[in-house]
């Protein structure tokens, strides 16, 4: 955002004028930041899996397709963006969703939409050819990396069609965090990866294992992938458990895991999917 552009928001959204031509009077500057984090960027070490498996990831893609924010206060109107970008949160270790922006003093609410990017769409830190793959294929999260035991190294690469709103972010579901005039907040949105691989949804003490994935492992490509999760019954992994999710394969369960995985400030949102794409031929 240029200081005109910053200028001429201030002038119209806030009558009471700009603080040193910058930030309106009483407001505060706030950043909203996506990351995958230290386990994303530098993997799981075996000791945080049950099964001795090490993973590391080579892409973690995940498109932001909205962004709302609004006021707590009576008649207030949500301030509606659309990023329209997909990341990879393995490269690009913390991305800025806000960036800097004046806000209002008080609390705010917070809610992300998680979807594919439009073909209008952009990429950050995405490899030739991914930012196509997710537009045509109508995917919001790509995966890829390898788990590696011993001397057993089993890639995957997975693409989940999903759409997931993510409301009532933080740790009180009516505030999402509160700007205090003058001051500037950073606040998070993270991708805990953990979750892809804990054997119960929504259960952080749930253990971490990846045997039911190296299982999967189809040897036509040499990898995991979407069709050879589709191949393993949820009903025959002991000790899983995707809750009422109605996950029947062991992808159903990671996709449902996917959407799940993301925290506001160390809090989780409330989690909706919907509108997920039938699976193409190429999957």
């Amino acid at each position: 955002m240029t200081r005109f552009s910053l200028l001429l928001l201030c002038a119209l959204a806030f009558a009471g004028g700009c603080v040193d031509g910058l930030l309106p009077a009483g407001a505060g500057e706030v950043y909203v930041i996506a990351t995958g984090g230290d386990e994303a960027a530098a993997g799981l070490p075996a000791s945080a899996v049950s099964d001795g498996w090490r993973v590391v990831f080579d892409d973690l893609v995940v498109g932001f397709a909205t962004l709302r924010t609004t006021a707590v206060v009576d008649g207030a109107v949500p301030i509606d963006r659309a990023p329209d970008i997909a990341i990879d949160l393995t490269t690009a270790d913390e991305f800025t969703l806000i960036d800097g922006e004046p806000f209002e003093t008080g609390p705010w609410v917070v809610d992300f939409g998680i979807g594919p990017p439009t073909l209008s769409g952009r990429g950050v830190g995405l490899e030739e050819g991914d930012l196509a793959q997710m537009q045509q294929g109508g995917q919001g999260v790509r995966l890829a990396g390898r788990a590696e035991r011993g001397g057993d190294v089993v890639p995957f690469d997975l693409t989940f069609p999903l759409r997931a709103a993510l409301t009532d972010c933080g740790a009180d579901d009516e505030v999402s965090f509160t700007v205090v005039g003058g001051e500037t907040l950073a606040v998070f949105l993270r991708a805990d990866v953990r979750r892809l691989f804990r054997t119960r949804l929504d259960d952080d003490e749930a253990p971490l294992r990846f045997d039911a994935w190296a299982g999967a492992e189809d040897p036509q490509f040499g990898a995991v992938t979407n069709t050879s999760l589709r191949g393993v019954s949820l009903s025959t992994l002991p000790g899983y458990d995707g809750g009422e999710t109605g996950a029947v394969t062991l992808y159903d369960f990671v996709q449902q895991a996917a959407g799940r995985m993301f925290r506001f400030e160390n809090e989780d949102c409330a989690v909706s999917l919907g509108g997920l794409v039938a699976p193409t031929a190429n999957d």
